[in-house]
């Protein structure tokens, strides 16, 4: 919630304290740093359900003449998010508390052992202050910053509109051309940005982030664009003398803000991301024949 700078988790059974060994003690130093959805109006599966994912799709087909053939087609087809975006943001609820440590290097003798390694150190520590701001400036249960991914709470399921205009021709008894328009436009494509990143500027890194309570964010969002245009061409032979062909060839550019971007960007650089898709393919051409 950027509102709030809290996460926000189901209510009741879903958040089990004694899930995990850590839970309690967890749930103890970053309680301050949760809401749950039955103080906030939400209901356990988080975001609302969305009412508004209409797609029609229209077609029509028209003979102008003998042998000619024009089609058009419009669509808007929705898309379940992919690729375990969502998974990734809800591993274990709500922790998954890492830390990492390095052991002293070479020519210092390693101080840390299987049996030790973390010598007594907690994974994650109280306010050393209790009642006192932090060294940012806020007063918490626990100055510890914690990276964190999660998603925003009102997502928009992604969608994709997509036309096309095609003329077929029958230049033959068993030959016919194809030559056709296609075009995609898909609006809020999920994306990954980094929402927390410090300004540039003089003083302590955590001071300077928007939620300086937080390490690292990475929230899974739905703002994202892409365009697809192309020419797309193929003639069909069916058993003339034998020989059964088809051939295609398109001409064809994807665009958009990041394809399934690892990278996470800034979010105030998602617009300037704009740029060919990772699979984009000026060029494409394909041929198969059987004769006998």
């Amino acid at each position: 919630d950027p509102a709030s700078g809290k996460v926000i988790v189901p209510s009741g059974v879903q958040l089990d304290p004694q899930a995990q060994p850590l839970t309690p003690l967890l749930l103890q130093l970053f309680g301050d740093r949760i809401l749950y959805t039955k103080d906030v109006g939400l209901p356990p599966s988080v975001s609302p359900s969305d009412w508004r994912d209409i797609g029609p799709r229209l077609g029509i087909a028209w003979t102008p003449a003998p042998k000619t053939v024009v089609r058009s087609g419009y669509g808007i087809f929705y898309a379940f998010p992919d690729t375990n975006l969502l998974n990734n943001t809800v591993v274990t609820v709500p922790f998954v508390l890492n830390s990492q440590i390095f052991n002293d290097r070479p020519p210092v003798a390693p101080a840390r052992t299987f049996g030790n390694f973390f010598q007594g150190a907690p994974i994650a520590a109280a306010n050393p202050n209790p009642g006192q701001p932090c060294s940012y400036g806020m007063v918490l249960l626990s100055c510890d910053t914690p990276s964190m991914t999660s998603a925003l709470v009102h997502l928009r399921q992604q969608y994709t509109q997509q036309w096309n205009f095609t003329i077929e021709r029958e230049i033959a008894s068993r030959v016919a051309l194809r030559v056709a328009y296609v075009g995609a436009r898909t609006v809020r494509l999920q994306q990954g940005e980094r929402r927390n990143d410090p300004a540039p500027g003089p003083g302590a890194i955590q001071a300077r982030r928007p939620f300086p309570q937080w390490g690292a964010i990475g929230l899974q969002e739905w703002q994202g664009k892409g365009t697809y245009e192309a020419l797309q061409t193929s003639i069909d032979v069916r058993d003339w003398h034998g020989l059964t062909l088809m051939a295609s060839y398109v001409r064809g550019k994807c665009m958009d803000t990041g394809t399934d971007d690892s990278g996470a960007p800034l979010m105030q650089l998602v617009n300037l991301n704009y740029a060919p898709c990772d699979f984009d393919q000026l060029n494409t051409g394909s041929a198969s024949f059987n004769y006998g």
